[in-house]
């Protein structure tokens, strides 16, 4: 499942070409399995699949011959494997690098869209390189899959939610065997279904709740998992609200709430803190005695006015946070 940064960057590029934000997520996710970048060696890096059916082709022939008694071109799609791991596929792009750094580049495919690195020149790039070097971010990836789409015409099956249309075209004659026509239709439904994109802030928000709260020790990322799920039945449960998971509008207030509750020492803390700042400026006051008489009688009733609040607001921090609460529990919660 891809981050809110993701999220975030696919849908800036999906409203710039005029895109549903959704179906390009969609895409995206099927794609890459919604991770758009790998930890290999401690960096980050984009996804790739080599194909040593391109190598074989786009080598000359002495260096072609070198790269199939290394076992790293074949003339047929599928001879030469790619490796499980991340780390393994790169080591497999090095040792092709050594024979033809272009070459090797331009047979991967690469980022969110798996898009070959051989169509460079056709997707206005300075060579295979330079792609390359677009991946290096999210948005370059995602600007990357959308130059090809509207390159090959494909953006008439996105808009017409033609998922097996444009997979045949995208991926080829083997897309029923990978079911991808079925993954992206359903990898829509989810993003436009499952959870409407506008509620990750929400969620987000009330994951950062839960976890001053001690509800949640995960990611603030704004998907509604599984851990985040728990913490939200958890905390509902604990403030006898019904307990169905979802950050509806009593939920949310409840978190504010609370959360405002659980900051009141700190707040109380933080005025103390203020006060004894201004009893040091007061005892460093320098000038005319008058005027450091009143300096004084100022500073003296802003401490007292100061630390006047913060027990009001510690004393009372239960009632104030109840004020967040102003329905009944419902049976169930609007899903925002």
């Amino acid at each position: 499942m891809f981050s809110q940064q993701t999220v975030e960057a696919i849908h800036k590029i999906a409203d710039s070409n005029q895109i549903e934000r959704a179906a390009l997520l969609a895409v995206a996710e099927v794609e890459s399995g919604g991770v758009p970048f790998w930890k290999v060696g401690g960096e980050k890096k984009p996804a790739i699949r080599f194909e040593g059916h391109y190598f074989y082709r786009l080598l000359p022939k002495a260096k072609r011959d070198v790269a199939v008694r290394r076992g790293l071109a074949n003339s047929k799609a599928g001879k030469v494997k790619n490796p499980r791991s991340f780390a393994a596929r790169y080591e497999l792009l090095e040792k092709c690098k050594e024979i033809d750094e272009e070459a090797a580049i331009a047979s991967c495919s690469w980022g969110v869209g798996q898009v070959m690195g051989d169509h460079w020149r056709a997707l206005g790039y300075a060579s295979a390189k330079a792609l390359m070097e677009a991946c290096e971010t999210v948005a370059g990836q995602v600007d990357l899959m959308v130059r090809f789409i509207k390159k090959n015409n494909l953006k008439r099956f996105i808009d017409a939610k033609n998922w097996k249309a444009f997979a045949s075209r995208y991926n080829g004659p083997n897309y029923k065997k990978n079911k991808y026509a079925k993954k992206m239709a359903a990898a829509y439904k989810k993003y436009t279904k499952g959870f409407e994109l506008a509620k990750i802030l929400t969620i987000k928000q009330a994951q950062k709740q839960l976890k001053v709260l001690g509800f949640y020790s995960g990611v603030a990322d704004g998907y509604p998992d599984k851990p985040t799920i728990k913490a939200i039945k958890d905390f509902q449960r604990s403030k006898g609200l019904a307990v169905d998971g979802v950050i509806g509008p009593i939920t949310s207030e409840a978190l504010s709430g609370a959360e405002a509750a659980k900051n009141a020492p700190i707040q109380v803390t933080a005025m103390a803190g203020t006060a004894a700042t201004l009893i040091g400026a007061a005892n460093a006051a320098q000038g005319d005695p008058a005027d450091k008489a009143i300096a004084d009688g100022i500073i003296y009733f802003m401490i007292i006015a100061t630390i006047g609040l913060a027990v009001m607001i510690y004393l009372n921090r239960e009632h104030l946070a109840n004020m967040f609460i102003k329905a009944k529990p419902r049976d169930k919660e609007a899903d925002l």
